[in-house]
């Protein structure tokens, strides 16, 4: 084990390096720099390096490891680039994840996921679907098309958001209607109270919403089957007015020429 020196090329109490070892350590001083200073950044590994009965030996002035030949045990030569390497690789990826985690602005809180669907959908009605109905052509298609992938995002993003999601899902059912995709349109009014059972005015206006447009298209066997679910449900004692009107409504349409007043 060379023995410490002090010759102006080394720190105190450091080892003297040749200039080709330095030129291998990656660290290029001139002759009046400590070498210790082209490492002190490194010294961290001293404390990081795990323990082995190798490096014991070592420090007790034995033969040294074959990876590791320096004070403060630090590597030399080509194990050093090595090494070097791995840390800069990790420290790459801890950097890209602390910097990943950091800019993530995804909303985390129930409040902040309301919040956050409550944009979508509003940035989806009064961007683009409301001025879709007064916009002609191309336009109107651009438009309609930009409302349905927002409403979609919100489907996507926020399902569980029953409030805003049950009204995306609903109002991207008339976008079809209006595009007069009858079927798809018919099939989500239908997923509205298949996903969003609880929130009721949505159901009631999607069903209804599905009873007319099969009822104008001529399929009123089909109609009728959203007509009677809407009497089957809402038809309550004390309902709120508006209700009452769709439910004296559904039933007018189903006793529709049977000759049966509607009661």
């Amino acid at each position: 084990m060379p023995k410490p020196r002090n010759d102006g090329r080394t720190g105190r109490g450091g080892f003297a390096f040749s200039g080709h070892n330095l030129a291998q350590s990656g660290c290029d001083l001139p002759a009046q720099r400590p070498a210790s200073a082209c490492f002190a950044p490194l010294r961290f590994l001293k404390r990081s390096v795990p323990e082995t009965p190798q490096r014991r030996e070592t420090r007790r002035g034995g033969p040294e490891s074959e990876s590791f030949r320096f004070v403060g045990h630090l590597p030399s030569g080509s194990s050093f680039a090595r090494l070097g390497f791995r840390l800069s690789a990790c420290g790459f990826q801890a950097l890209l994840l602390l910097l990943l985690a950091s800019c993530d602005s995804r909303p985390r809180t129930p409040a902040q996921r309301a919040d956050a669907a409550k944009a979508l959908f509003e940035q989806a009605t009064k961007q683009f679907h409301i001025p879709s109905a007064e916009a002609k052509g191309a336009e109107q298609l651009k438009l309609q098309n930009r409302a349905a992938a927002t409403y979609q995002e919100l489907l996507n993003k926020y399902p569980e958001q029953g409030y805003w999601a049950a009204q995306a899902l609903r109002s991207l059912a008339n976008l079809r209607a209006a595009q007069t995709n009858l079927d798809t349109a018919v099939k989500l009014y239908a997923t509205v109270e298949q996903k969003y059972p609880q929130q009721e005015w949505e159901v009631l206006a999607a069903w209804k919403s599905a009873a007319d447009l099969l009822w104008d298209a001529g399929r009123r066997d089909e109609a009728r089957t959203f007509y009677e679910r809407i009497v089957a449900r809402f038809d309550k004692a004390g309902a709120p007015a508006v209700i009452q009107t769709v439910v004296r409504g559904s039933k007018s349409r189903l006793v529709e020429g049977s000759g049966a007043p509607a009661r």
